[in-house]
């Protein structure tokens, strides 16, 4: 496995500015082109095997070229012709910056403006093979909920717990993973414990696992009332919910042994 390097500040205003200059140069209609563009500043070494995640480069790259190009977009709509000519280049690396870009794509303020970001998810998720794809969409959503949207997403997320796709059926509790793990929307346990209980017997492998880092996030903020959680569902009719219930409580509680 390639050992993990740290930009230097360097290398990361570098990276920022040579992104922001072609964003900033191009218009709408030239997102394609300039999409092409950003490539070798985010995979730099083509010919590298790929790690584990199946990206040929690091995470903190292709967030600073996310958060670069998102400042750079003077609004929205170039924003999103920027994710789409990104997507569309079926690269996994400009993918996952496609994904860490669409937060502001999702407005949810009306009911045909939940429509279409249900949608643009929806799309995003089902085209996605790779996991690291599908948990930048999902840290994306998350800051979309920050912003107040928790409820809508929340529907969106029961919706999809049924969907015939485990991609999709997974996607919630791994927003709901990224809103906790980063100590957001306390208030909004019970959506997440919910959606939680509605998966845990759910009988794709990726789905249980996120289910699994959905309560662990919750854990380190709000231990106790997880705990409460597990001890109801180890009483679950279904034989994978007391499963899973049993092996978080055995990590939960190793987890406060190990922060104490």
């Amino acid at each position: 496995m390639r050992e993990k390097k740290k930009m230097t500040r360097e290398e990361r205003d570098g990276l920022r500015e040579a992104v922001r200059a072609i964003v900033r140069e191009a218009g709408p209609e030239g997102a394609e082109e300039a999409a092409r563009g950003l490539v070798p500043l985010l995979v730099p070494d083509p010919a590298a095997s790929p790690a584990r995640s199946g990206l040929r480069t690091t995470r903190e790259p292709l967030q600073e070229a996310a958060e670069a190009l998102q400042r750079a977009a003077e609004n929205p709509e170039k924003l999103r012709a920027f994710v789409e000519a990104l997507a569309a280049t079926d690269l996994p690396e400009t993918r996952v910056v496609a994904a860490l870009c669409l937060a502001p794509l999702l407005p949810t303020d009306d009911e045909e403006k939940e429509g279409r970001a249900w949608e643009t998810v929806r799309a995003f998720v089902a085209a996605s093979p790779l996991l690291a794809v599908r948990e930048a969409a999902a840290d994306s959503l998350a800051r979309a909920m920050e912003q107040g949207a928790v409820d809508s997403w929340s529907r969106a997320f029961d919706a999809w717990s049924s969907d015939p796709d485990p991609r999709l059926r997974a996607i919630g509790p791994a927003a709901f993973a990224s809103l906790f793990g980063r100590g957001k929307a306390p208030e909004k346990l019970f959506e997440g414990l919910r959606l939680a209980r509605r998966l845990a017997d759910d009988a794709d492998a990726e789905v249980r696992r996120q289910v699994g880092a959905l309560l662990a996030a919750a854990g380190r903020k709000q231990g106790p009332a997880v705990a409460r959680f597990l001890s109801r569902l180890q009483e679950d009719e279904r034989e994978g919910a007391r499963k899973l219930a049993a092996e978080m409580s055995k990590r939960l509680s190793s987890q406060s042994v190990t922060s104490d």
